[in-house]
């Protein structure tokens, strides 16, 4: 059943004025009352397909006179089915497809058409024309059917059993009743044929009322119009609501409908706009949804290669000649089952119509989903949607918002066989990117305005102004939140470059402190970010994978290495087996993975930063032996991240009676963040967009010599080498912009120094490195910077969470 609405328009619409009613769906009956353009008088319960448009209307009374003969039909049998008959009088064809033109038949239509009367073998001869010996043998050899009587006076009379009545006569109702139907089906046909008719009357009256603004938003050199949904709503919402309900046909159509403007047969009708009222999520698709236009949003997990596709294939008969035309709308190659003239099997094939196709598979997007595991739906797109411009947007990874129709397709069972249940596709229509990432063109003044006055606090007091706001409910880590908070002002990597925008961050310390609730603060902050754990992860699941699909060959899977667009989180880095470390290299080193299997040779760009988290090797840190044996990574994972930092679990009497008043404050519900997430995520993201920030000649200069001083202080331990340069390069960068600066500054060199000091290099403080600091005294500056780093371990104190 599906609900319809009884509406009153309160509006002056193109074909309606205030006060008009009118029956819709009840989903588009909501929508438009939310808009203010009607208001809902009453519900009822109608069948699917009765929409109220003329076209409904004449399916609606079709169905009335297909119950009735039902009905009809259902009394006709019972009578049947009991001991009494009804001799009727059925029409000279009907008897003609009951009995054959034969004796036996003859003598059976005979009795039946004289109501099972008793009479003799010669008058039954005579009444049928055929000699006395070939009825008495044909009567004979049928005795299980006839009953002879001994009439006194009568002898040799014969008539048919009740029982072979009764079946002549549930024949004939059989018989009828399909009859019946095949006119009612007939009737449909044509009734059909006139809602297309009168869809495609509409349509063209929506169309040349519209023509210029359609013709401004579709491509009409290669046969693409795109339709507003809002627009054909405002025009008529019969047709909106035929588009809704009824959307294959109704496309159909609408492309029939354009050949006034001289695009029959090369026409994509592409549709745009639904409403969010229509976006489903794919873990809540049921039944109801099957054959409806919906909208749906998702991340594309994997797509296939373009490939030619039979749509409908022709074959001629043999024995006669016919040609017959098969829809191939499942898996595998279906040819006709039989011709009219008898034949069964051996038609030669003469001709196929063949699409470009593609399958991509879609999951839904986990910010919008309180379920952990992403349903995932299989998508099918034809013709110009995987076009070379096209099949841009098809990227894995991409976050997509699609407009089609879902199907169900029926799951095969061995070579013959259909199993019970079916899976679900949805044929997609239209398809467009959707940032996940909050536009910045939608920001309201109020917003720009609050996030300029952060922006211009941090120029003046520095990150605390936003530190005690980023995972509020985590204690101490004043200089790796830093570091956190900078990474998320990079722009994403260019998959064209080898050069990296994003910097890299380990945190690699004892367990429980808080490296994963960091982690995963950071994703909730960052859309079109993801997670992965390295225990529960291969590098197929991080990076990417070559499946097989039954009877589609193979297809590339990426992980979330390439699905990630800002950030990704890799918990328990140590974890990952040392096969699969050399991938997560590859693709940190030249943001790039490639594939080369199955004869599949593709390279996947790496838009993300990481962010990872590790334990030692032995669970927790020993104090006196060598850091980087602890580390259990490879020194070609370890040099790709920028900025590295230990975390150790020391007692400290004043900093755990901080960390447990925290959180009995955080379990009271007291800590109250002066920035919200959601502020935090619109911050970002404006950040993010902001142009890159220059160097200048003269800060050139001093980064030049700043570098030559750091390698310096180049130990057997620690290494520093020109990637430390470049992560300072991408740290400064990020601090100019938080600071709304166009320009890199020495306050940005003091934050960036500060924060590679606090981590696994330490390199020495601020002060040694100013400009008015004498470099040539280096031993006694060595001295100093010893002793500043035994207090720093003495006093490094891990966080804990709240």
């Amino acid at each position: 059943m599906n609900d319809l609405v009884k509406i009153k328009w309160l509006k002056k619409k193109t074909n309606y004025k205030p006060g008009d009613t009118l029956e819709i769906s009840e989903k588009l009956a909501n929508f438009l009352e939310k808009k203010g353009d009607c208001i809902i008088i009453k519900k009822k319960e109608i069948s699917i397909g009765n929409k109220g448009s003329e076209k409904s209307k004449i399916q609606g009374s079709k169905r009335g006179s297909s119950s009735s003969s039902s009905s009809s039909s259902s009394s006709s049998s019972s009578s049947s089915s009991g001991g009494e008959v009804n001799y009727l009088n059925y029409h000279t064809t009907y008897l003609n497809k009951v009995f054959p033109d034969s004796i036996l038949g003859k003598i059976e239509r005979w009795f039946f058409t004289h109501k099972n009367s008793f009479v003799s073998k010669e008058k039954l001869a005579k009444e049928i024309g055929e000699r006395l010996d070939s009825v008495r043998s044909k009567t004979f050899a049928n005795k299980h059917i006839f009953e002879s009587s001994g009439v006194k006076g009568v002898p040799g009379v014969v008539h048919l059993v009740h029982v072979r009545i009764l079946e002549i006569e549930k024949k004939l109702a059989e018989i009828v009743e399909n009859e019946k139907k095949l006119k009612i089906r007939l009737e449909e046909k044509e009734d059909d044929s006139k809602g297309r008719e009168l869809v495609i009357i509409e349509f063209k009256k929506f169309f040349d009322l519209n023509k210029k603004k359609i013709k401004e938003e579709s491509i009409f050199s290669e046969g693409i119009v795109n339709i507003n949904f809002m627009d054909l709503a405002e025009f008529s919402i019969n047709l909106s609501d035929e588009l809704l309900n009824h959307p294959e046909e109704t496309l159909k159509a609408m492309s029939l409908s354009l050949d006034d403007f001289g695009l029959i047969g090369t026409s994509y009708v592409r549709i745009k706009g639904l409403p969010e009222l229509f976006n489903i999520h794919i873990e809540n698709f049921r039944i109801e949804h099957l054959n409806q236009l919906l909208l749906v949003e998702g991340r594309i997990v994997s797509t296939s290669d373009v490939r030619p596709q039979v749509v409908n294939a022709k074959f001629e008969c043999p024995s006669c000649g016919t040609v017959i035309s098969v829809l191939q709308l499942e898996k595998k190659f279906r040819e006709p089952f039989g011709c009219s003239c008898g034949r069964k099997g051996g038609f030669k094939l003469i001709s196929k119509d063949m699409i470009n196709t593609a399958r991509i598979i879609l999951e839904d997007l986990q910010e919008k989903t309180d379920n952990p595991h992403s349903s995932r739906l299989k998508c099918f797109l034809r013709d110009d949607l995987v076009n070379i411009k096209g099949m841009k947007i098809l990227s894995p990874g991409n976050e997509v918002k699609c407009i089609g129709i879902l199907k169900d397709v029926p799951i095969p069972l061995g070579p013959t066989g259909v199993s019970v249940k079916s899976e679900l596709m949805f044929d997609i229509n239209s398809i467009e990117l959707c940032e996940s990432e909050v536009e910045v063109e939608k920001f309201t003044e109020k917003e720009i305005e609050d996030i300029k006055k952060l922006a211009k606090k941090i120029n003046k007091n520095g990150l605390e102004e936003i530190n005690t706001s980023f995972a509020p409910h985590i204690y101490g880590y004043e200089q790796v939140k830093n570091a956190l908070i900078l990474q998320l002002c990079n722009k994403r990597n260019d998959g064209k470059s080898r050069y990296r925008n994003k910097p890299n961050v380990l945190l690699i310390g004892d367990p429980g402190t808080s490296k994963s609730e960091l982690g995963k603060f950071v994703i909730s902050i960052t859309p079109g970010s993801r997670m992965a754990t390295g225990g529960g992860s291969s590098a197929v699941g991080i990076t990417a994978s070559v499946i097989r699909e039954e009877g589609e060959g193979y297809r590339v899977e990426p992980g979330a290495m390439i699905i990630a667009k800002e950030i990704l989180f890799l918990d328990e880095l140590n974890n990952l087996s040392d096969e699969d470390k050399p991938k997560l290299q590859e693709g940190m080193s030249e943001q790039r993975i490639t594939i080369n299997k199955a004869n599949i040779h593709m390279s996947m760009k790496v838009t993300a930063g990481i962010l990872a988290a590790a334990n030692p090797v032995m669970g927790l840190f020993k104090t006196n032996e060598d850091l980087v044996k602890q580390f259990n990574l490879p020194a070609p994972i370890i040099n790709r991240f920028d900025e590295i930092f230990i975390i150790r679990d020391t007692v400290d009497k004043e900093k755990d009676q901080s960390i447990a008043r925290s959180m009995i404050r955080r379990d009271r519900g007291l800590i109250n963040a002066e920035y919200s997430e959601d502020f935090l995520r619109k911050f970002f993201v404006y950040i993010r967009n902001l142009p890159e920030p220059t160097i200048s000649d003269v800060m050139a200069s001093r980064l030049e010599v700043l570098y030559t001083n750091l390698r310096k202080h180049k130990s057997q331990s620690i290494n520093i080498n020109p990637r430390i340069h470049e992560a300072m390069l991408r740290i400064l960068k990020a601090s100019a912009k938080i600071r709304f600066s166009d320009k890199i500054e020495e306050k940005d060199i003091e934050r960036a120094i500060n924060i590679l000091n606090y981590s696994y290099y330490q390199i020495p403080p601020y002060e040694f490195f100013k400009e008015d600091n004498p470099q040539d005294e280096l031993g006694v500056i060595e001295k100093i910077y010893s002793k500043e780093q035994e207090e720093i371990k003495k006093s490094t104190k891990l966080g804990e969470i709240q």
